[in-house]
Order: C-alpha cells, then sequence, then structure tokens
C-alpha cells in the first residue's frame, strides 16, 4: 500500500521500519540498516503527502540523511542516487509549504549534485528520474523569481525524461512526469497570457490520467484530475468558452470523490476552493445565481479547513477568491467592482519521482 495506502497503513508501516532499525543496526548490517532508512523516510513522506503539515517531512528528510551516511557515492552510487534525489524532493516539499528559501536552496543543490553525477554515470533511468526531479525544484523556484526562464527549463527536462520514462516502460513514472509537466505549463501560461500553453497542459493532466486511474490509483488520480480542472477553468476564461468551464467543474467534482474531508482534509479545501473557481467563471457566464450561491458556498467550506489547518496563505487567497466573486450584471446590488484575479489553491505540487 506504500502508493496509495491510507494513513493508518502507513502508519503501521513506518512503526514497523522503526522496529526492524532495533534489530538492522548500523553496525551489524549497514547496507540493510540504509535501506530501512530509506524505505522508513519515503513512508513519511508518503504520509506528509495525505497529512499536511511539515513534522512527517522533517522525520523523512532525518531518515534519508541517516541513510546517505551508509550509501555514499562511492560505495553504492546507484542507491547513493535513489536517496538523493527522495532527499531533495522531500527538501522542496519542506520549502514550499514553509515558505522557506534556505530550505528551496538545499533541495536545489541536493538535485544538482545528484544530477551532474547521474549524468556522468549516464544511466538513463537515473538520469531521467533525476531530471524530473530537478524540474520539481525549478518549477518550485520560479514561484519567488520573475519570467518563465526557470519553468521553460522545467519543460524541457520533463520532455528530456519522458523520452525515456516512456507509458510502456514505465507507465506510474511517465504519468508522474505529465502530470508535472501540466503544472509548470500552467504555471508559464498564466506569466505569458495566451491559450497554446494552458492547451498543451491540459493535453498533460489528460495524459496522465490514461494511467492515473480510480482503480489504480485513487490519490494520484485526483491530484491530476483537480489540476486539469484548473487549468481547463484558465482556458475558458481566456477562450469565453462555457464547454471548457463545465469541463472544469466536472473535473473537480471528480477529484471530490476520492479527496473527501475525512480522509484528505487540505486536499479537499483546496480542490474546494479550485470547484468554487470554475463554478463562479461559469455562473458569471451564465448570469446563473444558483452558480455563484454553489461557488460561495464551495469557498466557505474550504475556508473553514484552512483555517482550522492554520494555513494562512491559503486562507487569504480563498477570501480574496469571496471578495471578488462575480455577479450576474441583473443580479441585485449591482455587478461587483472589478479587481485583481481570483486565486486558485494548486491541486497538488509536483511530486517526486523515484
Amino acid at each position: 500500500g506504500a502508493r496509495e495506502g491510507d494513513v493508518a497503513v502507513l502508519e503501521a508501516a513506518v512503526d514497523t521500519l522503526r522496529r526492524a532499525l532495533d534489530v538492522r543496526t548500523r553496525e551489524r548490517a549497514p547496507l540493510a540498516w540504509a535501506r530501512t532508512q530509506h524505505d522508513l523516510g519515503r513512508a513519511l513522506a508518503l504520509l506528509a503527502e495525505r497529512e499536511g503539515g511539515t513534522a512527517r517531512l522533517d522525520d523523512a528528510a532525518a531518515a534519508y540523511r541517516q541513510a546517505l551516511t551508509v550509501r555514499t557515492r562511492d560505495r553504492v552510487p546507484a542507491a547513493w542516487a535513489a536517496t538523493q534525489n527522495a532527499l531533495g524532493g522531500v527538501l522542496t516539499t519542506l520549502a514550499q509549504r514553509r515558505n522557506d528559501l534556505q530550505l528551496l536552496a538545499a533541495a536545489y543543490d541536493t538535485l544538482r549534485v545528484a544530477l551532474t553525477v547521474a549524468l556522468a554515470r549516464g544511466a538513463p533511468a537515473e538520469v531521467a528520474m533525476t531530471r524530473s526531479n530537478y524540474a520539481n525544484v525549478l518549477t518550485v523556484i520560479s514561484e519567488h523569481q520573475p519570467g518563465t526562464q526557470l519553468l521553460s527549463d522545467a519543460v524541457g527536462m520533463y520532455r528530456d525524461a519522458l523520452a525515456v520514462r516512456t507509458r510502456e516502460g514505465a507507465p506510474l513514472e511517465w504519468a508522474t512526469t505529465q502530470n508535472n509537466l501540466g503544472l509548470a505549463l500552467a504555471a508559464i501560461a498564466v506569466r505569458e497570457g495566451g491559450t497554446a500553453r494552458l492547451v498543451e497542459a491540459v493535453d498533460a493532466f489528460r495524459h496522465a490520467l490514461e494511467v492515473r486511474t480510480p482503480a489504480t490509483a485513487p490519490l494520484d488520480w485526483a491530484a491530476t484530475q483537480s489540476n486539469l480542472g484548473s487549468a481547463l477553468t484558465e482556458l475558458g476564461l481566456r477562450q469565453g468558452s462555457t464547454t471548457r468551464l463545465r469541463q472544469a467543474v466536472e473535473a473537480q467534482r471528480l477529484a471530490l470523490t476520492v479527496r473527501t474531508r475525512e480522509r484528505l482534509p487540505l486536499s479537499w479545501a483546496a480542490t474546494q476552493n479550485n470547484l468554487g473557481l470554475a463554478l463562479a467563471a461559469l455562473g458569471a457566464r451564465e448570469h446563473d445565481h444558483a452558480r455563484l450561491a454553489e461557488a460561495l458556498a464551495a469557498y466557505r467550506r474550504a475556508l473553514e479547513v484552512m483555517r482550522a489547518a492554520g494555513a494562512p496563505a491559503y486562507v487569504a487567497r480563498i477570501e480574496r477568491n469571496i471578495e471578488h466573486l462575480p455577479r450576474p450584471r441583473h443580479a441585485p446590488g449591482g455587478a461587483r467592482a472589478g479587481g485583481e484575479a481570483p486565486a486558485g489553491v494548486p491541486g497538488t505540487a509536483p511530486r517526486a519521482a523515484a
């Protein structure tokens, strides 16, 4: 259950791995101990995806760093590369959740070293994995810098990785890379305007959904559905397309069939916000009071959970969306004054390749 396991299953795995470390000590079996530390880091990182917060990520980073004390670049280069990549992915997520530029720099340095070594070793699968993770950190760094150069670099790296991570040879990794490619393309579209990049993003998300299905990978499927919905919302706004906006609403509602409040409260709240954006755009276009009321209800549901979770950045975004909720021209009280664009809450951060 590592990829799609529920919290209880992952917590049991963490407990089992920690008990195993009492037996597989570094002194008795150093390589087995390091492998267990790596597996512990992976389980903790997966828990962090489902729970939010940073405590699990801190523990995951500590476990990976312990593994690297034995899994050295000279002794076991392939194992070193796997753990170095995993550590870089955890540091990227930690930096994003804490808005910590120092952590982001550490993630960048970790993955840059991994990429340099991978290119020197020339192992195609290792190079593809590292390119994908390096592209992830570039995408996050781009949130703190103007322009699109870093995002364009990330897009190039994802596409290079896809030349190796084919759907036939590595379907899950291919789908993850397609999803992350879509996120980078959508981010470029936000800065550049136009629709070409958004169309590419929609295509990338739909490619990912060819592999990420509700039966085989429900959590990943839901994340990509929400990402697709957000891209379709923006594309519908730019194209003036009611069809695109209806597709966006459908995609967010599909995501919510898996991203429930009980199972994944933060993801549920993020998707509720994104559903609100799609409903607001559709309601404004169709002059539909009912759609706008649904949008407001979705925003309020998201706001309740984000406030309880102590997520001030997300709370501010959702409050801004409520403030700028459009109204039909014939709505009582007249049209709401224009303001800055509604703010989406990302469906998912780029996922590290494993």
